[in-house]
């Protein structure tokens, strides 16, 4: 038996005496970006309709490297009570369009790397990226749970692509409205929640020799969809002065850099390469390309331009 089966069986054997009997545990695959499947545990009390999705992968690795299935799940138990629903959730407002409509907000994923899953969605080609839309859920101040829209729902509504990505697209500005901070602002800010000392911070940031601007929502989550907000590159093109390469750095977000001199386009691609490789897991990756937003024109093309 593979060693992952051997923890998977494990786990649900261990978990099985601290839930209630008519409460199902189950292991299985979900899909997730850039077509990565995960295994997931669910668990579904009685009469509770919606139930998170708990993924194995660390989980599993801390198991092969030691840790007590005991401790692995405690921390189990204690996320499934942080995000377990108290009751069911009404889904019938999922069938009618009319009751839908006014939360369905953008996504943005790359659109090779999600070949298999976007045969089940609808989505709009742009660039090397796939558009894809959801049902954004107004879950706390600092996460967001969404549902994802697939061609059922579309099939269901009676609706086009197009007539979706429009009224997602009018929404997402709203519901979730995007920021752009210089990167050494957002830096310091992750410095400062991991409590680092005001001289190392103050060190990092006293010299900033290339200006670099972080776009993302407000819930840094999926938040390179921003590039696609009315009037967003517009207005900071304006405000620079400027016309401005975008970095890919994640789907969470992605780093505006102005043109103010020269930078071989073999920099950019190592930076955005060297992230994605080192810094990501395969489920955040966006792109291995770059964009360059011409002031002038008020358009994002993928030919490099110096």
């Amino acid at each position: 038996m593979k060693q992952s089966q051997h923890f998977y069986n494990l786990l649900t054997d261990t978990l099985r005496s601290r839930f209630s009997d008519d409460t199902s545990l189950c292991i299985q695959p979900i899909y997730k970006n850039n077509d990565v499947i995960l295994q997931a545990l669910i668990i579904r009390e009685p009469d509770i309709n919606i139930a998170p999705s708990i993924y194995l992968d660390t989980f599993l690795s801390r198991y092969e490297n030691g840790e007590s299935m005991e401790k692995l799940c405690n921390e189990i138990c204690s996320l499934y009570e942080d995000t377990r629903m108290e009751q069911s959730m009404n889904t019938h407002f999922f069938c009618d369009y009319s009751l839908a409509r006014e939360r369905l907000v953008i996504q943005l994923i790359n659109y090779e790397g999600n070949r298999i899953r976007l045969q089940t969605i609808p989505h709009v080609r742009y660039l090397d990226f796939a558009i894809t839309f959801c049902y954004y859920l107004d879950y706390s101040d600092s996460e967001m749970a969404t549902i994802q829209v697939t061609n059922h729902h579309l099939n269901m509504w009676n609706i086009t692509v197009e007539e979706l990505k429009k009224q997602a697209l009018a929404n997402s500005p709203n519901l979730l409205p995007h920021n752009i901070l210089p990167i050494t602002e957002v830096m310091r800010r992750l410095l400062d929640s991991q409590n680092c000392c005001d001289d190392l911070i103050s060190e990092l940031f006293t010299e900033q020799s290339v200006p670099m601007y972080v776009l993302t929502n407000n819930k840094q989550n999926y938040g390179a969809a921003c590039i696609l907000y009315p009037d967003v590159l517009a207005s900071f093109a304006r405000k620079l002065d400027s016309s401005f390469y975008v970095l890919p750095s994640s789907i969470h977000e992605v780093i505006l850099l102005p043109v103010e001199r020269p930078i071989e386009e073999e920099t950019l691609l190592w930076m955005v390469k060297s992230v994605n490789t080192e810094q990501l897991s395969p489920t955040e990756i966006l792109s291995d390309h770059i964009y360059y937003y011409e002031k002038e024109s008020d358009l994002l093309s993928d030919h490099f331009i110096v």
